[in-house]
């Protein structure tokens, strides 16, 4: 055998039980596996296997040193591993009519850790270092606070890194630390009822402190940086899906050759509400007063008749210019994003607290504070910007806006900058 040693000891003790017209139910007694540097131990019970109701108690152990399986793998793999593995699971659980968003009789929860883990590979130039790893899978309090219901426990996965290093010599050089990672679903409030089919999901993703270097001489270093996702029906009408997006980072620090970058409080906000139910409903009443404007026309005839005449503005004299339109600039995109433009309205919010930049090519010291902007699908808003450059200062506050019919309908940009 190629891995002469780790032929593993075995031992199983199962034993069912079943009557007519009744339940059958399991019994796992025993189901242990032992091999070099590997030790799993199983055991549990099935009950109404047969049923749409079957359940089970389940109680399991693994345990793995990659200092003993590197023994009889490292040249077969060309790698070496080293550090310990370790995982558990225990609790009720329910089998056929299990719904991650309605846990229900749910009553389980498994650990997982890995301790001092290094590998190693020499075809693929990787060095790899994880100083501690914690992942665990339960019942949890909703941390996103998506439901209505009061001390509503949510199906969630929580991964925890202390420490990360990964190398590839010659690409990529990357260093974390206090890493985590946290997914979540939320029940609905009215499983029976509800005509949802988006159902809430939550992640959220914590950096303590991320370095990344590249080939090129292109370093990044990012800290204390909180980012959130949301997906959940909304409020109004749970048949319409809104998404949101939150992230809120300390510092940023950006260098390739002699240029950098330093920033501070970068901070995105962003929620998105599919409005396609909200749009027909629009249309709808928008055709049923026309129609009793003009009873005698067909409907159809009338809709496309109104829209036509909604299209045929008057262009204004000074873009009718010859030198104007040789220099127009003229957006063109495609159905994908046309469809994707309309069907969702999007409002968000970006801001700033200090952006600073040094390259050669421009000497001044150059900053930029207290920015703060806003957007949605048809305007971008800046509120307020101070620019500093050398001995010189600006402030500067405007907006961009009409873009829903310019990008949509080959419409007018209207854009407004205010400068002190």
């Amino acid at each position: 055998s190629d891995f002469k040693g780790l032929e593993p000891d075995m031992e199983l003790d199962v034993r069912l039980s079943a009557s007519q017209g009744g339940p059958v139910n399991a019994d796992v007694r025993t189901l242990y596996v032992k091999s070099e540097g590997m030790l799993l131990d199983v055991s549990g019970k099935g009950y109404n296997l047969l049923s749409d109701a079957s359940s089970a108690d389940v109680s399991a152990s693994l345990a793995v040193s990659l200092d003993t399986l590197g023994r009889f793998l490292d040249d077969r793999l060309g790698m070496t591993m080293r550090g310990s593995l370790s995982a558990k699971a225990e609790g009720h659980l329910p089998v056929r009519d299990f719904d991650i968003y309605n846990p229900g009789s749910l009553d389980f929860k498994a650990d997982a850790a890995a301790d001092d883990v290094s590998l190693v590979s020499y075809d693929d130039s990787l060095r790899m270092f994880l100083n501690r790893l914690d992942l665990k899978v339960a019942l949890m309090e909703d941390k996103f606070h998506l439901s209505n219901m009061p001390d509503t426990k949510t199906l969630g996965a929580v991964v925890k890194f202390d420490s990360l290093f990964v190398d590839m010599t010659d690409k990529l050089n990357a260093e974390g630390k206090d890493i985590s990672f946290l997914a979540q679903t939320s029940p609905l409030e009215n499983k029976i009822n509800d005509s949802t089919s988006y159902h809430p999901l939550s992640i959220m993703l914590s950096l303590g402190d991320i370095s990344v270097e590249g080939q090129d001489s292109l370093s990044i270093h990012l800290r204390n940086s909180k980012n959130m996702a949301t997906v959940a029906p909304s409020k109004d009408d749970r048949s319409v899906p809104v998404v949101m997006v939150r992230s809120d980072n300390k510092y940023l620090r950006a260098k390739s050759g002699f240029d950098r970058l330093f920033l501070k409080n970068l901070a995105f906000d962003a929620k998105a509400r599919m409005n396609k139910p909200r749009g027909k409903s629009l249309f709808k009443h928008y055709s049923d007063s026309l129609y009793r404007v003009h009873p005698d026309w067909n409907r159809d005839s009338l809709r496309a008749h109104m829209h036509a005449r909604s299209r045929r503005a008057e262009t204004p004299v000074w873009m009718q210019e010859e030198d104007f339109l040789k220099s127009d600039i003229s957006f063109d995109f495609g159905e994908s994003f046309r469809k994707y433009f309309t069907l969702w309205n999007v409002d968000g919010t970006l801001s700033m607290g200090m952006v600073s930049v040094a390259t050669p090519a421009f000497p001044l010291r150059t900053s930029l504070s207290g920015f703060h902007g806003s957007f949605n699908n048809d305007a971008v808003n800046l509120d307020s910007l101070r620019l500093r450059s050398g001995a010189s200062r600006l402030s500067a506050n405007g907006s961009v806006s009409n873009l829903r019919n310019t990008l949509l309908r080959k419409g007018v940009i209207k854009a407004r900058l205010y400068l002190d």
